[in-house]
């Protein structure tokens, strides 16, 4: 599977479960990103990978550890609508089996910034163990 399947995955899986955010992959500029959604957004964006030790014979084949973050920007911090109920609600809508990836499963969360006028950003970090198989020539 390759990374943008992947992080397309998740970004459906959060566009089914929080609809009233905007859900959509890491922009290009991060630093230049502001927050055009009345409530907030979720960002999704594909951080590694991580591999075991390959069999010791025969094709390739070995265990690959995919790790995807995602960033909750929300403008309220304890409210019903703020940034712990997100992060609540993207843990939630992740953790589980997703179509075609398997079991995924939450690694970390935290804080990450806080910007003028209560705008909140938190993480939350995610994994996924799957096979890597050499390519057929």
């Amino acid at each position: 599977m390759t990374i943008l399947e992947i992080e397309t995955a998740v970004i459906e899986k959060l566009r089914e479960s929080i609809t009233d955010l905007l859900v959509e992959g890491y922009p290009d500029s991060p630093d230049s990103y502001t927050l055009k959604h009345a409530k907030g957004a979720v960002l999704v964006n594909y951080q590694g990978s991580s591999f075991g030790e390959p069999k010791a014979s025969g094709p390739v084949s070995q265990m690959r550890r995919v790790e995807i973050d995602t960033t909750v920007i929300v403008k309220n911090l304890r409210s019903h609508d703020g940034a712990y109920a997100y992060v609540d609600a993207v843990r939630d809508a992740l953790t589980g089996r997703i179509a075609g990836l398997g079991r995924v499963y939450p690694t970390r969360e935290g804080f990450l910034s806080v910007k003028v006028g209560g705008v909140w950003q938190y993480g939350v970090s995610f994994a996924v163990n799957m096979v890597h198989e050499e390519a057929e020539a």
